[in-house]
């Protein structure tokens, strides 16, 4: 009888073991993610406390699901920006090949103006 309630004391105390590491290895996961919210929390089971404190905090402030609405808004807005940003250098371009059109407009008819009056030609560079 002794035999087995010391069988049943060391299984149980490996599977706690085993539970408090699986717990522990959790708060550090949850600590490097949000490292600002945990700073006064270390990775021990004696600081569950200040974890289901945290919990709670979160779960009475409802921020979870301020969460999901946050990424959603944000995914909203950037994709808003970047089309509007598309289309704000889409009209830089279009103004740019609008003077790039006129200046060349004008170049082309000085050139032939210059062509005329001054009996100029064009000619191929000679070689050396």
């Amino acid at each position: 009888m002794a035999i087995e309630i010391t069988g049943m004391i060391d299984g149980r105390t490996s599977s706690r073991s085993r539970i408090g590491n699986r717990i522990v290895a959790a708060m550090g996961e949850f600590r490097r993610q949000y490292p600002v919210e945990t700073s006064e929390l270390d990775d021990s089971v004696a600081s569950a406390a200040g974890y289901r404190e945290l919990c709670q905090q979160l779960t009475d402030d409802d921020l979870p699901r301020f969460q999901k609405q946050f990424k959603i808004y944000l995914n909203q807005n950037t994709i808003q920006e970047i089309a509007q940003f598309q289309a704000q250098l889409n009209k830089h371009a279009d103004a740019i090949k609008d003077r790039i059109t006129t200046i060349n407009s004008s170049l082309v008819g000085s050139i032939t103006t210059l062509g005329v009056t001054s009996g100029w030609r064009h000619s191929s560079p000679t070689r050396r």
